[in-house]
């Protein structure tokens, strides 16, 4: 009687942990979706503000020579033509990165 209550003990036990599981990825998931900013189907890209940011930047003046570092840049550019008050700074690029993982 005692090993049959200690299997069952032991089946409850897996079956609880099972859950805490699938709600801690469930939960991780929400909190990354919260995190992430949605634009939905209107566009608040600030074009010009993009080409403006742009045309700010030669290579040779800012030691733009690393393709590591332009990519970056410019991903840092799109944010804040996006949404400056939110993606500028390096606080603001980070929820900016959390964003584009969530979009792409």
């Amino acid at each position: 009687m005692a090993n049959g209550l200690a299997m069952c003990s032991a089946k409850l036990k897996n079956k609880i942990n099972m859950k805490a599981k699938e709600h801690s990825e469930d939960l991780e998931k929400r909190r990354k979706e919260a995190k992430a900013l949605h634009i939905g189907g209107v566009s608040k890209f600030d074009m010009q503000k993009f080409k403006d940011y742009v045309q700010t930047y030669d290579a040779k003046k800012n030691g733009l020579d690393n393709d590591d570092t332009i990519v970056k840049d410019m991903l840092y550019g799109i944010g804040l033509c996006l949404n400056k008050k939110e993606f500028e700074f390096a606080d603001g690029f980070k929820k900016f990165k959390t964003f584009i993982k969530a979009f792409l």
